[in-house]
């Protein structure tokens, strides 16, 4: 239902359906509820014809009264705390079948200025902003609107050295702000209104299980490092990001 709501395709559901590890159990109020939502009769055959050996089971609720939501299609989540994450440091993705993939990090080792000019022009008011750049428009790696990580710091030192922020895209490259200079304040950092919450449970020695505390909307995000004490200027711009995307 999810999947049908985000505009995928019908080929697209049922190829999941036949190649992703599932078990479809559906009555007459399931498939009313399915209809309901608008999934086509071939997702819905390819569901009924899905072999029964496989796990996890999919369930769908009965069909509530008019004056309640609907029911969603819930995948069995994994029993697990950790579904196989490699020992090696990094971001991981969780996916839909309940894997995880590999979101590789970027040194971010440049960042661009404002507009000096601007900020003299109007005597700091208009503060210089500094943003770090990541080439291309697009990540590589698209998350549903609520996602999941596992996360391996490259040293644990306790707590989560991670933000999250969402980039924006100027003239084929995404950037976000770390720093601002005016006349009456200067800032360093991704500032605290372009930080997004998220909760972060630590799972497993040397491993943090990361989760959204709220839907993102569509769009170019990175999980941002900044690389060691020495490097605590923002102004050289040596960072670490994790970039996703949201559609």
């Amino acid at each position: 239902m999810k999947l049908v709501k985000a505009g995928v395709g019908e080929d697209t559901i049922v190829s999941m359906v036949n190649t992703q590890p599932g078990k479809y159990s559906l009555g007459t109020d399931d498939i009313i509820a399915l209809k309901r939502s608008g999934v086509s009769e071939k997702v819905i055959t390819a569901m009924l014809n899905k072999p029964t050996s496989q796990t996890p089971t999919v369930h769908i609720s009965p069909e509530p009264p008019a004056d309640q939501d609907r029911p969603s299609v819930q995948q069995a989540q994994p029993q697990s705390p950790d579904p196989g994450v490699p020992d090696e440091a990094g971001l991981y993705a969780v996916t839909l079948g309940g894997g995880v993939d590999r979101i590789e990090g970027r040194v971010t080792s440049f960042v661009r200025s404002g507009s000096r000019l601007a900020s003299a022009a109007t005597l700091g008011i208009h503060a210089n902003r500094v943003n770090v750049q990541i080439p291309g428009s697009r990540a590589r790696v698209t998350m549903s609107p609520r996602p999941a990580f596992y996360y391996r710091p490259v040293q644990d030192e306790g707590g989560l050295d991670l933000i999250l922020t969402r980039m924006t895209i100027k003239s084929g490259r995404r950037q976000f702000e770390v720093g601002a200079q005016g006349a009456w304040r200067e800032s360093r950092g991704v500032s605290v209104r372009h930080q997004l919450d998220f909760d972060a449970k630590q799972v497993g020695p040397h491993l943090y299980k990361i989760v959204l505390t709220h839907e993102l909307d569509a769009g170019q995000y990175a999980f941002y490092l900044l690389r060691g004490r020495e490097h605590a200027s923002v102004y050289e711009g040596s960072g670490f990001v994790y970039c996703f995307q949201v559609e």
